[in-house]
């Protein structure tokens, strides 16, 4: 009988059963190494009311017992005012400017100002509006700056002659006219109450049967306003 022929009566016979407990043996061990693995693997359960001993206890971490930040100490701080550091500067520089008005020349005001009753102009031999007031002095007096400002400019102008624009802030421009040439300012310069911007001239055509005057206009946001108001409110009339 051939090998093959042995080994097939061989399973067909009682031999089927004792592979069969051989392969349950091999399982069942197999099993039990692999649930012995896992259980030495696993931590120790320890008994109610017993403490786990020392080397046993996990390792402490600090980190995992700090508080998490509270809501007021992730906040970024807030920013400086931008306008408290803006304004200061401001308001220094406005403390320091000398806020005086004074009349910038010492005379007769010959012409008063008029502009919603008509004047008789001896010059034009007409009637017509007058947008500032003319002081008569000797020729070549001086004429100071009735308020601190900046010259916007300085122009020879053909009807009024040369005349300096000072720009003092808040919408408020002063004019002097009719001034001798060249002025004593240029435009750009910074002028103080008192400082000298030129002479008393006769260079305004339109009213040159004046005389030597200063004319004087004084322009609130670009309207004309009556100069002796202006002098009499600030305390220099």
């Amino acid at each position: 009988m051939k090998f093959n022929d042995r080994f097939s009566a061989f399973l067909n016979g009682a031999g089927f059963y004792i592979v069969l407990l051989l392969a349950i043996a091999i399982i069942g061990v197999s099993g039990y190494f692999i649930y012995a693995a896992i259980m030495n693997n696993r931590p120790a359960e320890t008994p109610a009311g017993q403490e786990v001993p020392l080397a046993q206890q996990p390792e402490h971490d600090p980190a995992a017992e700090t508080e998490p930040p509270s809501q007021e100490d992730t906040e970024t701080p807030a920013a400086p005012s931008v306008s408290v550091s803006a304004t200061a500067p401001v308001e220094a520089e406005e403390e320091a400017r000398d806020t005086r008005v004074l009349a910038p020349l010492s005379g007769e005001t010959v012409t008063p100002f008029s502009m919603e009753e008509l004047l008789f102009s001896e010059t034009m031999g007409d009637w017509r509006t007058h947008d500032g007031i003319d002081i008569a002095a000797a020729e070549g007096a001086q004429v100071t700056a009735a308020a601190a400002g900046e010259v916007t400019s300085v122009v020879d102008d053909y009807w009024m002659g040369t005349t300096v624009t000072v720009d003092c802030g808040d919408g408020c421009e002063l004019r002097y006219a009719s001034l001798q040439s060249p002025a004593a300012v240029s435009a750009g310069d910074t002028v103080s109450p008192g400082d000298v911007i030129g002479a008393v001239g006769s260079t305004a055509l339109l009213e040159e049967a004046v005389g030597p005057h200063l004319h004087f206009t004084v322009l609130q946001s670009g309207v004309a306003v009556d100069p002796a108001a202006y002098l009499a409110r600030n305390g220099a009339a």
